[in-house]
């Protein structure tokens, strides 16, 4: 599979409404991406499918007209064979799947929430990439391998995104920082991973995240994932203390290969790290 050249389905869709066969961009959008990405989210509507990649940074019906100049910036620096052939790199390596790997232009206001202008969602069998043409190279290639060891983790640990507990999202995400850490160098990984310094974290782990790691309920994880910037639990709190424990599991177990990562269930990693787990 690999990369698909979204590049051409997003210009369709602007000269579409450029020469005006469409009067409805948001339906041109979801005919154009909702209903061919939908396959991979066989219990979503493609109206459903469209609506979760704008929240996750896909650009809105409204910023057509900013998209094509962007689009061509995105193609000039060849984001689309950066991330083509680190995915091949990157999946021999780990013997990981072969998926689809979906490049958006990203739209712009999502930096205002990521403090980054770029984001990634991944599920078991493919991975999306909202982007603009500020990255450098090692940028992109980090972010895909963030995603895609995201993929990788999840089908060797038999995950089910939709039914993800506290736990393993925490070591979910904290390992893929450490794999952008160990292949690309400090300087890639995502500034959540400096928010908070271990001994600074730990006090939060113990209060809001150790009663719930058992927890499913997505919308309540992903709170305690991002925080609050204006009161409690802080801003990038169980994203620090997800990067933090993975970090101590590896200094502690002196791991030397990647994909070890993808093995260490996440109660091993919670085990045998400084972030023990206190006995129910």
């Amino acid at each position: 599979m690999g990369i698909i050249q979204t590049h051409e389905w997003v210009q369709e869709l602007v000269e579409e409404y450029e020469e005006k066969r469409s009067s409805d961009f948001y339906y041109s959008q979801l005919k154009k991406i909702g209903e061919p990405v939908s396959k991979h989210f066989p219990s979503s509507t493609p109206e459903e499918v469209l609506y979760h990649l704008q929240q996750n940074g896909l650009f809105q019906p409204g910023e057509w007209r900013k998209i094509k100049p962007l689009l061509k910036s995105m193609r000039d620096i060849e984001i689309w064979k950066t991330i083509e052939v680190e995915f091949v790199r990157l999946k021999k390596q780990w013997k990981g799947p072969d998926i689809p790997i979906y490049v958006f232009p990203i739209t712009r206001g999502y930096d205002k929430r990521q403090e980054k202008n770029k984001n990634g969602l991944a599920i078991k069998e493919a991975v999306f990439l909202f982007l603009s043409a500020t990255h450098s190279s090692n940028e992109l290639k980090a972010i895909l391998a963030h995603e895609y060891h995201h993929v990788c983790r999840m089908n060797v640990q038999k995950l089910n995104e939709v039914e993800l507990r506290l736990d393993d999202l925490l070591v979910l995400e904290g390992t893929a920082e450490q794999v952008v850490k160990r292949v690309y160098g400090k300087g890639y990984m995502a500034p959540w991973t400096t928010a908070f310094k271990e001994n600074e974290i730990k006090p939060y782990w113990n209060k809001y995240l150790v009663p719930v790691l058992d927890s499913k309920d997505h919308e309540q994880n992903m709170k305690l994932m991002y925080g609050n910037k204006f009161g409690r639990p802080p801003k990038w709190m169980g994203y620090n203390a997800a990067y933090h424990l993975v970090n101590a599991f590896c200094r502690k177990k002196g791991l030397q290969k990647i994909e070890d990562l993808f093995h260490v269930s996440a109660e091993e990693v919670i085990r045998e790290s400084t972030f023990v787990r206190p006995r129910s």
